[in-house]
């Protein structure tokens, strides 16, 4: 089974969120600024981006990735983006 890619884009890292979502199940790379994001994006296999609450210009970030994105909001807990990533990444067996 392929694990879903994800970049994680924060103004700070590392991050709790991140091995959270790595003990879900998700590869995740972590990004402070948009040339990370493209380059993890022409190297890696990104299925999504997700979008701390704090990232200056995330929307602009998000409308230009390609790619679909989470934009996280100060009270998002991580239960909330796990079940949002199944609904946008069905994956056969998530670790819990």
């Amino acid at each position: 089974m392929k694990q879903t890619g994800i970049i994680y884009v924060a103004t700070r890292h590392p991050s709790r969120l991140t091995d959270e979502l790595m003990l879900a199940g998700y590869r995740v790379w972590e990004a402070l600024e948009e040339p990370e994001i493209a380059h993890l994006c022409q190297t890696q296999d990104i299925d999504g981006i997700v979008l701390a609450h704090d990232v200056p210009l995330r929307n602009q970030i998000a409308a230009r990735s390609g790619r679909v994105c989470v934009l996280l909001e100060p009270t998002t807990t991580v239960q909330e983006l796990v079940w949002e990533l199944t609904q946008l990444f069905p994956q056969t067996e998530i670790v819990q």
